[in-house]
């Protein structure tokens, strides 16, 4: 060979009637420049061509450095008919051993066993008005796909370029695999195509053989799908979740006939006539056939696929699925005719009594394509359509939502309204701001410390936590209603990607919804949305942490973290109870029995239900007060799943409000705590409560894990009391204190202090408490019951009630 520096140049004329099937105007052609770099893998003669069209177009030995100009391609790029040829079929280069075969005298160059390496380069930029493809093409070896070390520059040049717009898009099908077949004999392939009658003419879309593996990593163009991996397209193969009609449950395992193509086919396609044709199933069709000699059907079926999910706003692409049935002439779409040349005998009708196929499994047989486009067929709603639909003004700027609003004061003097922070959410801290000046006395309100109040409420009413509250209240009051709740969950995922709880959430209320709607693409493209945000990293307990601290509501009877975070719609469903949107957390958890998290899952993963959904079920019940309900939805979810930690938990929540504090919620609760659940700190001090006076040691642990789970007033008080019980004064006196000092209107304080200082005899302290207590509010029965008993024991005398002073607020406490 050679030396790299030594170049030969070969100019080659191209005889249009080998390769092209009609006539055209020589005038407008393509030029191809092909330059070769590098060294074959081994010493010898080897033989480059050029292909396309199923025609050699160049066979020269390989040289390095060498150039070939074939300046004549005749493709006159302003014809549909050369369109579709150049957006079908690549430009294919081959590198095969020599002393073989002459490639034009192969009957398939593609399948020359002398083949070694190949590559392939798509003309279809030429037709969008480029004028020049210039590329380094790297050369792969047939058999494994890995890189040679020899490459071609390739440079295509069009005489003529193509100016106005040829009226329509590309569209990518891929046929991807078949599974669940039944038996056939060794060495069976199938073929398979699709029809896209009256979008294409011809109709059928074909696809080769299926000649690639599960462990392909590369589409190949179906055109050339006999080269093997020297048909690479530069597309990995899809690993994207699967659109699935609701008449077919996939069970495929590795044990089935699953077959592959990985091979796509590209049509050039008006717009508006795919819109028309895609609002109907297209029809598929697979044939068995031996992979070498002459065709002998070994089983025909067909199916009707449905990819009219890219009818839905924005969307590009679709994987989709459908399930096989023996094929039937008399069942083809009127005027269509079969999609494969085959024998006449291959389509007489079964006789047999269903025309649906499954394997000896009983798995249901199926294929799955899909489907592509560089521009979606629907523009994107934008999002100010979204807040006109809502009914709102799009704001300015920044239009996402946010968990947190920060806004400036307002210029003028608010008032401090009660009712506004009794029945506004977030009044948490507002709430304890002013319990500390209540406190105090009579204080003046002067201008910083309305500002400041009013503030912190400002801060918590424009985030997407209310647009959730809208969708799950508003979801099934009409199809208007139902607009306006699409228009607000979608609003509400906008913005923040990297949240993908929150996202998970959104996209699982979106999913939900279009479920109930009947709009199963819809749905399919938010569960898939949902499964993508999912698997960012997961922060469902700081999430609710989030929420706690910006409504300033915590639950008490059920722990929303105690839900298990391995299922997107089951902590949708948790957090809509926690936005106490009833009817719509039930939605989401029907969703959750239907398997719609996993059903077309990329990763193959299958549903697994839980006991999750009943103590969710049973949690709902609970905050709806029908507790009778609750504690039956428990004992189904014991005896399906078995017992378990949080079902033991919620039946210890559910005995303890239907009968209070008893022998049975005390087993009830010491099972749960043996299964190792995560009690909620108010079941632990209504234990601590029910037991101190018989059992102050086992309270005092009750007490003290509530407060370490969520520090308070009450389980500060909880612990004061036993304390006090135990004959620890002091210590006592200490948590009562700290606990009226963070909740300075807990009368119950107030009166356990009044009785520690009887105690000590300290009269003039008890009646200083006492009158405190008697100002915040009402004292708990068993308080005040012993608060009289100590009274009368000490002699102790206090102002009668009618000369206590009412603090101002106390309205807002009642």
């Amino acid at each position: 060979m050679p030396p790299k520096d030594s170049k030969s140049t070969k100019t080659h004329t191209s005889d249009k009637s080998s390769y092209l099937s009609v006539e055209t105007d020589c005038t407008r052609f393509v030029g191809l420049s092909l330059v070769l770099d590098g060294d074959p893998p081994s010493p010898g003669d080897w033989i480059f061509l050029t292909i396309f069209n199923g025609s050699v177009i160049l066979e020269e030995k390989w040289q390095n450095g060498a150039t070939f100009e074939i300046g004549d391609l005749p493709l006159n790029l302003k014809e549909p008919y050369f369109q579709a040829l150049i957006a079908e079929k690549p430009l294919i280069f081959l590198v095969r051993m020599g002393g073989g075969k002459g490639g034009a005298k192969d009957p398939d160059p593609l399948l020359n066993l002398d083949n070694r390496a190949g590559a392939t380069v798509d003309l279809l930029p030429l037709i969008l008005g480029e004028e020049q493809i210039f590329i380094q093409v790297p050369l792969v070896y047939t058999n494994t796909g890995l890189r040679t070390d020899f490459s071609i520059e390739v440079n295509a040049l069009a005489s003529e370029p193509l100016q106005e717009d040829i009226g329509k898009i590309p569209l990518l099908i891929t046929m991807i695999s078949a599974h669940c077949l039944p038996y056939a004999r060794d060495g069976t392939v199938y073929l398979g195509a699709v029809g896209l009658d009256r979008v294409t003419a011809p109709i059928s879309v074909n696809f080769g053989m299926s000649v690639s593996t599960r462990a392909a990593e590369k589409i190949v163009w179906a055109s050339a799908s006999n080269a093997r991996q020297a048909a690479n397209t530069s597309l990995n193969v899809h690993n994207d979740d699967i659109f699935i009609p609701e008449d077919l449950n996939p069970t495929k395992t590795d044990e089935c006939r699953n077959f592959y193509w990985n091979a796509m086919n590209r049509v050039l396609v008006d717009p508006e006539l795919l819109k028309t044709r895609l609002s109907s199933t297209l029809l598929v069709e697979l044939a068995g056939a031996p992979r070498f000699g002459k065709i002998d059907v070994r089983g025909r079926y067909m199916g009707f696929i449905d990819a009219a999910v890219l009818l839905e706003p924005g969307q590009l692409g679709v994987t989709t699925s459908t399930k096989l049935l023996f094929y039937n002439e008399s069942e083809l779409p009127e005027h269509t005719d079969a999609l494969l040349e085959l024998p006449p005998s291959s389509a007489k009708a079964s006789a047999r009594e269903t025309n649906l196929i499954v394997d000896e499994f009983g798995h249901t047989a199926y294929v799955v394509l899909r489907f592509d486009l560089e521009e979606p067929l629907t523009p994107k709603t934008k999002l100010a359509v979204l807040f006109e639909t809502i009914g709102l003004v799009p704001p300015e700027g920044l239009a996402a939502p946010v968990d947190e609003l920060e806004v400036e004061p307002p210029p003028d003097d608010p008032l401090i309204d009660v009712r506004r922070i009794r029945n506004e959410g977030g009044a948490l801290a507002v709430h304890k701001e002013l319990s500390a000046l209540a406190c105090r006395g009579a204080v003046p309100m002067n201008q910083g410390i309305k500002r400041t109040a009013a503030n912190r409420l400002l801060m918590r009413v424009r985030n997407r936590f209310l647009l959730w509250i809208f969708g799950g209240q508003e979801f099934d009051k009409g199809r208007e209603a139902s607009e306006m709740v699409a228009a607000a969950f979608r609003v509400a995922v906008t913005g923040n990607y990297s949240d993908g709880t929150a996202n998970a959430i959104g996209w699982a209320a979106l999913h939900t919804l279009h479920h109930l709607n009947e709009n199963s693409y819809a749905a399919f493209i938010a569960a898939k949305k949902m499964r993508k945000s999912f698997e960012l990293p997961r922060e469902w307990k700081k999430f609710v942490e989030r929420w706690i601290e910006t409504s300033g509501e915590e639950e008490v009877f059920w722990i929303p973290t105690a839900v298990a975070s391995t299922n997107p719609l089951l902590i949708a469903a948790a957090f809509f109870l926690c936005l106490r949107c009833y009817k719509f957390s039930e939605k989401l958890l029907d969703c959750v029995e239907k398997g719609c998290a996993m059903r077309g899952n990329r990763f193959g993963l299958p549903t697994r239900l839980c006991p999750d959904v009943h103590y969710l079920r049973a949690a709902s019940l609970v905050l709806r007060r029908q507790l009778d309900k609750a504690l039956e939805v428990t004992a189904k979810g014991i005896k399906k799943f078995g017992p378990s930690a949080i079902m033991s938990q919620m039946q210890a929540t559910c005995l303890m409000c239907i009968r209070g504090w008893d022998g049975e919620c005390e087993n009830a609760l010491v099972e749960a705590e043996k299964a190792g659940a995560e009690i909620c700190p108010f079941l632990l001090l209504r234990a601590a409560l029910g037991s101190f006076m018989s059992n102050p040691k086992g309270a005092m642990q009750r007490a003290a894990l509530a407060h370490k789970m969520n520090p308070s007033a009450h389980s500060a008080l909880m612990i004061g009391r036993i304390y006090a019980k135990m004959g620890e004064e002091g210590l006592a006196e200490q948590w009562v204190a700290a606990a009226v000092k963070s909740e300075p209107l807990l009368a119950d304080g107030w009166a356990v202090l009044a009785l520690l200082a009887m105690h000590e005899q300290n009269l003039d302290k008890a009646r200083t408490m006492l009158r405190t207590a008697r100002q915040v509010g009402p004292v708990s029965p068993d308080i005040d019951e012993e608060v009289k008993r100590v009274m009368e024991i000490v002699q102790i005398e206090v102002l009668p009630e009618s000369l206590v002073k009412n603090l101002c607020l106390c309205d807002y406490y009642n």
